[in-house]
């Protein structure tokens, strides 16, 4: 399983609900992030390696898009999480994280007008100096949750 990242600006706050529950209906790994709470790529790579390892040992959480939400804020608690890292009517950039491309192509034909895709990543793919407080934070959840 290969996981793809896209960049978007949302254009439209009042169809983020909408984008939102295309998130949960959608049988594929599709996992919306709001770009403030993300430092680089390799965060979000880590973050979905560590929850997919957690999922494999048995989790409270059972779904793996909160999970990785959790890693990604630092947030042992599920509700928090979500409020930290995921996307809401305030979130301007956007991450999606996806494991089908017809997935994608779905989301980006169905929210067209409502987004806009950014072909450069707007983040850095790794951020060094700033690894200690990131891995730090996801230890956070292993030993609190």
């Amino acid at each position: 399983m290969s996981d793809n990242f896209f960049y978007i600006l949302l254009l439209k706050p009042n169809r983020v609900d909408d984008i939102i529950d295309f998130s949960r209906q959608n049988h594929h790994f599709f996992l919306i992030i709001d770009m403030d709470s993300i430092v680089s790529e390799m965060q979000v790579m880590v973050a979905i390696d560590r929850a997919r390892r957690r999922m494999e040992n048995s989790s409270r959480v059972r779904e793996l898009g909160p999970l990785v939400l959790m890693y990604i804020s630092g947030e042992p608690q599920v509700g928090k999480a979500i409020r930290a890292a995921g996307i809401s009517a305030r979130t301007k950039k956007a991450m999606i994280v996806c494991d089908n491309a017809e997935e994608m192509k779905k989301f980006l034909d169905q929210f067209g007008d409502a987004i806009e895709q950014i072909m450069q990543p707007p983040i850095p793919h790794d951020e060094p100096l700033r690894d200690r407080e990131v891995f730090f934070a996801m230890s956070n959840v292993d030993f609190q949750s």
